[in-house]
């Protein structure tokens, strides 16, 4: 309820969000490395 808890909240989906965008990149810059070494 209090102030700290939100903030802790707000960086944890931050943080997830950030993860899952980094994951999603590096699929597609693999997918780029694949076509250029075929």
């Amino acid at each position: 309820m209090g102030a700290l808890e939100i903030a802790f909240a707000i960086t944890w989906i931050t943080l997830m969000l950030y993860l899952a965008y980094i994951i999603s990149s590096r699929r597609k810059l693999m997918r780029q490395f694949s076509r250029i070494e075929k």
